[in-house]
């Protein structure tokens, strides 16, 4: 099932492009076109690539600037308005150049060895720099690093997602609560039961992936009024499904990899879903006959 609501947040560049720049491997599935070490993109090619996710092997030497020695080339790709890269590759990116035109950014973990990851995230550029048509964030910063940001240099940003085993006390969401543009959070290893209280209540989009705590408080949802999207992964804790019932305009939800779901029924008492996946749910999911009921209830149903 296609998300609904979540995919305003995301980027589908008609000419999108997956580059290794070393040894690793590109995906076999990917569906991008890719390129692999000693291939770059020609002036030609440059001018109409939107999309470029850049992985580099995590064993690699941090700090290697022969590796990362290509992405300088990224100020001449006109049309560049996703990029997807390592954190500690953006130091040897001229972002001041192509930040203009960026919509979606994603900076993904720092290759980790003997504090480093800190050290060069501290130290970016990047915070230096405004996005004056950034709709989407995603950053893997430690706590430490989010001293240096000015969410003023983000006017327009709509969805952050963050990693919350690095931001360990959620100061990315501290910071960013209270920016009147944001619509949604991505929360990423989330170790807090009471998460939900660092976020403010008009936001319409929301998802929870690696979810570490041993409980989750999910009965503040209720006052979460303009929520419609909501996704839950990769949880390790039993989900009680009740709180998820009593959010007044949620229309889609996901739930996928939860270890057990009790109460799934009190889904058939939510006024305004229309559409349920549920996927890969070891304990509590629908049975047949329940299936049918959200099948008959609800707009889109899928359960695997």
């Amino acid at each position: 099932m296609g998300t609904f609501i979540r995919s305003q947040f995301k980027f589908p560049p008609m000419n999108w492009w997956f580059v290794a720049l070393n040894d690793i491997a590109v995906p076999a599935e990917s569906k991008f076109s890719s390129k692999s070490l000693g291939e770059w993109f020609s002036p030609v090619e440059a001018a109409g690539v939107e999309g470029l996710t850049v992985v580099v092997d995590p064993n690699s030497k941090v700090g290697n600037g022969e590796t990362f020695k290509r992405l300088q080339d990224l100020r001449d790709f006109p049309v560049l308005k996703f990029l997807d890269i390592p954190t500690d590759a953006i130091e040897y990116v001229d972002i001041e150049r192509i930040a203009p035109r960026l919509e979606y950014l994603r900076l993904s973990p720092a290759r980790t060895v003997s504090g480093h990851e800190v050290g060069l995230a501290k130290n970016l550029q990047f915070f230096d720099v405004t996005f004056p048509r950034l709709k989407s964030l995603y950053s893997s910063f430690p706590t430490i690093c989010y001293r240096n940001i000015d969410v003023t240099r983000f006017p327009k940003l709509q969805w952050l997602e963050t990693d919350l085993e690095l931001d360990k006390s959620a100061r990315s969401l501290k910071l960013f609560r209270d920016v009147s543009t944001i619509l949604g959070f991505g929360l990423n290893g989330v170790t807090k039961k009471d998460i939900l209280k660092e976020l403010n209540r008009t936001l319409t989009a929301l998802e929870f992936a690696d979810i570490r705590t041993r409980a989750l408080d999910l009965s503040p949802l209720s006052e979460f009024t303009e929520l419609q999207y909501m996704s839950i992964a990769s949880s390790r804790i039993a989900l009680d499904a009740r709180p998820l019932a009593k959010v007044s305009r949620l229309i889609e939800l996901e739930l996928v990899w939860l270890k057990r779901i009790d109460h799934i029924e009190a889904l058939l008492d939510s006024r305004s879903l229309r559409r349920v996946s549920i996927r890969r749910v070891g304990e509590g999911g629908p049975d047949d006959a329940m299936c049918r009921q959200f099948a008959a209830r609800f707009k889109s149903f899928e359960f695997m």
